[in-house]
């Protein structure tokens, strides 16, 4: 298709394979938003998006559920050839899933961005929530209760999404329980900074570790910084916080407070940056 592409749908108690979407715009955005939908207990996924835009992706999915489906409960991929890709998913329960809870990979030639607020992603025989983000400029991972407003404070998606940001819900995430990580994060930022912000977050008792990520922004100038607030990660089966973050020409640094753990391995690596590692100081 040429122009803007746009996906809006709204339901409940969805069977079969659940929702699969591909939208493919050659000149211009693509806009997803999935609202108010049950997509539980498929023989596949519960909802499936391809977005591949030459412009902007903006893609959302609020007051959704997705059980006890044999594969992912939410699995999108995302791409923008020439500009920005942002992607929320908020009021969600993406529980009991066969693979991952939550799975986004998101690629875009400018800014990736990615938040998920006020969700729980638990007893999944995957990850409870994987993000893999490269973005061309910067690389930005958010998730917990100031996941909304910091995605909105920096990259202004509440104006981008219009009436349906009246009804994103803001809130902590859950992702206990899975037999691989809780939340397991790749970012890979180009130019600009590779960011982790993670508030409010619980990742409990997960076979692999609770919150797993690898940071890196040495390709540019930018920092790599993971930003841990009020998160708990406890009872897993590895090290509760397992990260990395690298930088060449800029600052590594992670920093976490009212962090509660048992272990953590933890690197920082910088070329003429400041390294940094300082948790609960």
């Amino acid at each position: 298709a040429s122009g803007n592409g746009s996906f809006l749908t709204r339901g409940g108690d969805i069977r079969g394979d659940g929702i699969r979407a591909g939208l493919q715009s050659a000149d211009g955005n693509v806009n997803a938003y999935f609202v108010g939908i049950e997509a539980n207990g498929n023989r596949a996924s519960g909802i499936v998006l391809d977005a591949e835009g030459l412009n902007d992706v903006d893609v959302a999915a609020v007051h959704v559920d997705a059980i006890d489906n044999r594969h992912d409960g939410i699995r999108f991929d995302l791409e923008s050839q020439s500009e920005d890709v942002f992607a929320l998913v908020a009021g969600a329960d993406a529980s009991g899933n066969g693979d991952d809870g939550i799975a986004i990979r998101a690629t875009a030639a400018d800014d990736a961005s990615v938040g998920i607020s006020d969700t729980i992603a638990s007893g999944n025989d995957g990850n409870g929530i994987s993000a893999n983000i490269q973005g061309g400029d910067y690389a930005d991972f958010f998730v917990g209760n100031l996941a909304v407003e910091d995605l909105d404070d920096i990259y202004d998606f509440i104006d981008d999404v219009g009436i349906l940001g009246d009804l994103i819900p803001q809130g902590e995430v859950i992702a206990s329980d899975n037999s691989l990580n809780g939340i397991s994060v790749s970012l890979v930022a180009g130019t600009g900074d590779a960011t982790l912000v993670a508030s409010e977050t619980t990742a409990d008792d997960n076979t692999g570790h609770g919150l797993d990520f690898s940071l890196d922004s040495s390709a540019g100038t930018g920092d790599a910084l993971a930003f841990l607030f009020s998160t708990q990660t406890l009872g897993n089966g590895n090290e509760d916080i397992n990260g990395s973050v690298e930088s060449d020409a800029g600052d590594a640094i992670i920093s976490g407070t009212n962090v509660v753990y048992s272990g953590y391995s933890l690197s920082a690596t910088a070329g003429t940056g400041t390294a940094d590692i300082d948790i609960n100081p």
